[in-house]
């Protein structure tokens, strides 16, 4: 059967393989599409078992909130290149959706397995390295922020006797440069009462 252009792009549509992986696979195949999926997805996992042992050093955080929940999680990578790749931060904001639409608490093979599915299109390691998700009551509002291409992400949260107040917009905006705060000068305790004596005593 001769593997035709269009089979080609329409298997890497499908898929998000490479060209060269598409024809291949269509070739094993004798052009049969559905076949050829289950080939690519062969392919896919060589290249995943392949790469398992190489250091993901870069990568970024996500954080996300959704009703009365909230979810932060570090995707990690290769190279910062990668970082910053379109596909990369689909990921980690398509893990978000996930784990807060159907509850999952810690990482899972699901998960796992969309971290997968990329490193066989991109061909670099990546490894989902931690994934925290924090309840929010009723009488509290959580602010998310995340400074630059993700290398640091706050979530902060405030509480308050009559969670109306929520619907402020002053109150969303403190909530805020709330977090702003936090990521500018990452501070180690809350309130003046909590700050440790023995800090004090190393600053005077």
């Amino acid at each position: 059967m001769v593997i035709t252009a269009d089979l080609v792009k329409k298997l890497r549509d499908a898929t998000g393989a490479g060209m060269m992986d598409c024809k291949k696979a269509l070739t094993e195949a004798n052009g049969d599409f559905a076949e050829a999926e289950k080939i690519l997805k062969k392919m896919g996992l060589a290249a995943v078992a392949k790469r398992q042992d190489r250091a993901t050093d870069n990568g970024r955080v996500f954080v996300k909130v959704a009703k009365n929940k909230a979810i932060l999680i570090n995707l990690t990578c290769e190279t910062d290149f990668v970082a910053t790749n379109k596909e990369f931060i689909a990921l980690g904001e398509k893990i978000c959706d996930v784990a807060l639409e159907k509850g999952y608490t810690e990482i899972n093979d699901e998960l796992n397995g969309m971290v997968n599915d990329l490193i066989s299109i991109i061909k670099e390691n990546m490894s989902l390295a931690n994934l925290t998700v924090y309840d929010i009551a009723a009488d509290e509002l959580a602010a998310a922020y995340t400074h630059g291409e993700g290398s640091l992400a706050v979530l902060v949260k405030i509480k308050a006797g009559d969670s109306a107040v929520f619907e402020k917009e002053e109150v969303k905006e403190f909530a805020n440069d709330l977090a702003l705060h936090v990521a500018a000068f990452t501070p180690s305790y809350l309130s003046r009462e909590k700050v440790d004596e023995k800090y004090i005593a190393e600053q005077v």
